[in-house]
């Protein structure tokens, strides 16, 4: 007996040129503002309803950063493989592109479903991207910094700052310690209890757990003011709250779980004048806090003089 009632199908928000047909009759078809489409009628058995979302390429940015977007196609978030080996950030590529459409250059890979590669994005190696609930144990990023033409020439001259201050920094590098490492940490008298090491995002980490902790010797200016640059990666660091050490003296207390974004972040600490004054090397430690690790360190160097405008920490 025929019935009359409403059957409200989901047009989801990525969705354009839905098509819905009844028994073979295409409907016509607008999404309330809830973002449902009604199909309001009387009903038999058997009806048959036919729901079509075709499937296209968009992007959806940062919250912070317009330009740092991820790729989709229909529902599915692509992924780009970078290969075995973690690549550095400066190694990611970028896109350089005019088109706003992604679906003009990201194409299909030849005879491979939901398989794409990108292409004419500026790029000297094009990527290969597939669905993101398909990788395994290759690297892989789901957010592409992509410019137009114009602002990729304003973009290179930042890159290009940037590697200045890295020169400038590197010239103003009084030590280096590769943390970690056998032979480095052996250079730089690194001794500790309850530590642990690990290699993770393409660099050698230490850690002091509860009640442990680490210290090394490092080369100093004895002449000028002496800062120290800690590598630490971002992301979930919650128990991560120790104090650093210069001499026996206590420089800073740091928290690592306030560094938000999944990337190595260089944290400076300026080191008194009176703490290296006539001395060529200073005794670092590192002390976690209760119930808290100190680190994951990744790296440390000591710079001469103030390095605030060479390096940014955010």
């Amino acid at each position: 007996m025929p019935t009359s009632f409403a059957i409200r199908l989901r047009k989801p928000y990525w969705a354009e040129g839905v098509q819905v047909s009844i028994n073979g009759k295409a409907q016509k078809v607008t999404a309330d503002k809830e973002g449902y489409i009604v199909l309001n009628r009387k009903w038999i058995n058997n009806d048959k309803i036919e729901f079509i979302t075709p499937l296209h390429f968009y992007t959806e940015s940062m919250p912070d950063n317009a330009n740092r977007k991820a790729v989709f196609y229909g529902p599915v978030l692509l992924a780009g493989v970078l290969g075995d080996k973690e690549p550095e950030p400066s190694e990611i590529p970028v896109f350089v592109t005019a088109e706003t459409d992604p679906g003009k250059w990201v194409v299909p890979a030849a005879n491979r479903s939901l398989v794409f590669k990108t292409a004419a994005t500026g790029n000297s190696k094009e990527v290969q991207l597939i669905p993101f609930n398909t990788t395994t144990d290759e690297h892989y990023t789901v957010y592409w910094d992509v410019f137009t033409p114009q602002q990729w020439t304003v973009q290179q001259k930042i890159y290009e700052a940037d590697k200045q201050k890295q020169q400038q920094l590197e010239a103003r590098t009084v030590d280096n310690l590769r943390i970690g490492e056998m032979q480095p940490e052996r250079d730089h008298e690194l001794i500790g209890e309850k530590t642990v090491t690990g290699d993770e995002h393409n660099r050698k980490w230490r850690m002091a757990e509860d009640s442990g902790y680490f210290s090394f010797t490092m080369k100093v200016d004895p002449s000028a003011n002496n800062t120290l640059v800690c590598t630490y990666w971002g992301a979930d660091n919650r128990g991560k709250a120790f104090d650093i050490y210069v001499n026996d003296v206590k420089i800073a207390t740091e928290d690592l779980n306030k560094y938000k974004a999944s990337k190595m972040y260089e944290i400076t600490y300026p080191i008194s004048l009176d703490l290296t004054k006539y001395k060529l090397t200073a005794n670092i430690k590192f002390v976690p806090k209760a119930q808290n690790t100190a680190g994951p360190l990744y790296g440390a160097k000591i710079v001469k003089g103030d390095v605030s405008g060479l390096i940014n920490s955010n």
